[in-house]
């Protein structure tokens, strides 16, 4: 019985450590911000993104990357007004934060590297179910998509 006793606070002590460990890492993502590493694939190349969200600047830090399927695309694709770039939210699909990017042409590829605002409740909705989100690149030979990768 003693040992049980002893089985049970060691397990009690470890759970309460792991939620203790899980609120502090919750609360240093609400002040300092959390960064996602992103693959980035599609019929329109391969890429990385990296997002920097902030709740307590309300800002979205991105740096987006891809390199084109065919590099006779470049620069015509994106260029700019031509390309765009977005965070979506599922099922619907549908645009959740505008990343208003820029594109640039690189040597068979494009970048975009740039911070735009967005509500405090939207970056903690990624926070709470990455997911549910996922980041769409859009250009004119493929304007459903040339590249996309999840949050989560």
């Amino acid at each position: 019985m003693g040992r049980l006793l002893t089985f049970a606070a060691v397990v009690a002590l470890a759970l309460a450590a792991l939620i203790g460990t899980a609120q502090a890492q919750a609360q240093d993502d609400l002040v300092a911000g959390r960064t996602f590493v992103i693959p980035l694939s599609g019929p329109g190349g391969s890429g990385t993104s990296v997002f920097t969200f902030n709740p307590g600047l309300g800002l979205v830090c991105y740096t987006i990357d891809v390199t084109l399927t065919t590099a006779g695309d470049v620069p015509a694709e994106p260029a700019p007004g031509l390309g765009t770039a977005h965070i979506h939210v599922r099922p619907s699909g549908g645009i959740f934060i505008d990343l208003e990017a820029q594109f640039q042409a690189t040597d068979g590829g494009f970048t975009a590297s740039a911070c735009v605002t967005a509500d405090r409740e939207a970056i903690i909705a990624v926070f709470a179910n990455p997911e549910r989100y996922y980041v769409n690149v859009h250009t004119v030979a493929f304007p459903g998509g040339a590249v996309s990768g999840d949050f989560g």
